[in-house]
């Protein structure tokens, strides 16, 4: 960070389901930060997030400041991404009352419209190479995750999938704008909350996944891990309303997000909500399977 600190204690963070995350103490300012550590060396991720964390930065989003970014294995034998320390609880962890979980809903109603608000003319990452079509996105996205997936899921499972990638056009009709700058990642073990003060959201971390979207991607998310509820959608529709047929494509984005879990977490409640997603998406669309 430009000068010389010792380390002089380190904890671990709640969170970190891929990397590991922890508070390091510094000999002086900021005193205090949170790094992810990973032994892939080099972990170009670190990198990208860093940048998207800027992005977002500059739009008025709240989340950690990159600090630094160890990610090329030359000092260490890891890969490091040192981020501005926010006090505040993850909300998984959190003991919230019913008024702060309302005003909270509320707070990430005003956050995420906000955020939604800013647009492009193309889709993909922060660090790709924009396409002038949400389809031409996500459509290799969710292939790549379903072959990632191999023999994991049941037969059925793997049908439905297939054909929801053969028929993508049928399932996304036309979602090709504007690109909307989306987080990515909203679920409540990235959400730093403080309860009882007098804005309860503190901030929301890991921008791994941030880019430009069809922002229906971002609000099946957070519907799919509870992360909000009528309260929240209800809010964000009175600055962006959502377009007829949610519903289905909340299917395929759920069922797409519950694929990547079997292939990174393997565990058989996600094997299971997928056969549900994909019997549901069979169903709304009368495909014999």
């Amino acid at each position: 960070m430009g000068r010389s600190l010792d380390v002089t204690s380190m904890r671990p963070l709640a969170g970190g389901m891929i990397n590991s995350v922890q508070c390091w103490v510094l000999s002086g300012p900021p005193h205090q930060c949170v790094v992810k550590l990973t032994s892939e060396v080099p972990e170009p991720a670190f990198e990208r997030e860093a940048r998207s964390l800027q992005l977002l930065l500059s739009v008025g989003f709240p989340c950690a400041a990159p600090l630094f970014v160890e990610a090329s294995g030359g000092r260490f034998p890891f890969s490091a991404l040192g981020l501005e320390y926010i006090p505040g609880e993850v909300l998984t962890h959190a003991e919230i009352s019913d008024a702060d979980r309302l005003r909270l809903e509320l707070e990430l109603a005003e956050v995420l419209s906000t955020l939604h608000s800013h647009t492009s003319e193309g889709f993909g990452y922060t660090d790709e190479e924009p396409k002038p079509r949400w389809i031409d996105v996500f459509r290799p996205r969710f292939a790549e995750v379903l072959r990632s997936c191999g023999d994991r899921n049941p037969e059925t499972t793997t049908t439905v999938c297939k054909l929801a990638v053969a028929r993508m056009d049928d399932l996304l009709g036309r979602r090709d704008g504007p690109a909307r700058l989306i987080h990515g990642d909203m679920w409540a073990g990235n959400i730093i909350v403080r309860p009882g003060a007098e804005r309860v959201l503190a901030a929301i971390v890991d921008a791994s996944y941030a880019g430009w979207a069809d922002p229906e991607y971002e609000l099946a998310y957070m519907e799919g891990f509870g992360t909000v509820g009528a309260l929240f959608l209800r809010e964000y529709a009175r600055v962006h309303p959502i377009d007829d047929g949610y519903e289905l494509r909340r299917t395929l984005y759920n069922l797409y997000t519950m694929l990547i879990h079997v292939w990174l977490f393997g565990d058989d409640h996600y094997h299971a909500r997928a056969a549900r997603l994909a019997e549901s998406l069979a169903g709304a669309m009368g495909w014999s399977v």
